[in-house]
């Protein structure tokens, strides 16, 4: 039986076909990259509790214990905490202090948490994650969030500066999926707010992004 070569046609499509797979390939990858410069997902779970660690310097507040996802307070008892830096939103009347990550009480059955995966503003492009209660219980410091529009401004002190933002986006995302997709400009410094979305707890999660427009030293 004669063997034949590859016909110039043949050949022709093989080619077309090869470039056509590197592009998507390379296509893909590209789009890829580039998507992970603007959102970036990652795992939070609202009753983390990062356990022990020491200590940092703030201001002191007095504060009580544990409740559930829908912020029904259980049990009650006096507990004082340094706060590493504070949360305000003045249009809705929050002031609350939060913990480092990993401190003891850094969770949201007693504190504003900081979550697993956040910088703090200092860092050059720095992406806060904050975690709270939204509900009626005493420890559902976000209950109001919901309230924010776009545009709205949150100020976060932390080592001696005020941290100006600005709210860009309001989104939510589905519990079940098992962690949330946050928006992150990968230039710019962020702030995050992540809440239970009313009026059914269990069901979405309410994640407010906002973006740094000024920092200045109080």
């Amino acid at each position: 039986m004669n063997k034949k070569g590859l016909s110039d046609k043949q050949f022709l499509i093989i080619c077309i076909i090869i470039i056509i797979c590197g592009i998507g390939i390379v296509g893909r990858d590209y789009f890829l990259m580039k998507k992970a410069g603007v959102y970036e997902e990652m795992s939070i779970l609202l009753s983390d509790d990062p356990g022990l660690a020491e200590e940092e310097t703030s201001d002191t507040s007095v504060v009580t214990t544990t409740g559930d996802t829908s912020g029904r307070v259980e049990k009650e008892t006096g507990v004082t905490y340094n706060y590493a830096g504070r949360l305000k939103i003045p249009s809705i009347g929050l002031n609350r202090g939060f913990l480092k990550y990993g401190q003891s009480g850094n969770n949201v059955d007693q504190n504003v948490a900081v979550m697993k995966g956040s910088t703090y503003p200092t860092y050059k492009y720095s992406h806060l994650i904050l975690a709270a209660h939204n509900g009626s219980g005493w420890n559902a410091f976000f209950t109001k969030i919901d309230q924010l529009k776009l545009n709205s401004l949150a100020y976060i002190t932390y080592e001696g500066k005020e941290y100006k933002y600005k709210l860009v986006r309001i989104g939510q995302d589905r519990q079940s999926d098992g962690g949330i997709t946050l928006y992150r400009n990968s230039s710019k410094k962020h702030l995050t707010l992540v809440t239970c979305k009313r009026p059914d707890y269990r069901t979405y999660y309410l994640v407010l992004t906002f973006e740094l427009v000024e920092e200045y030293n109080i």
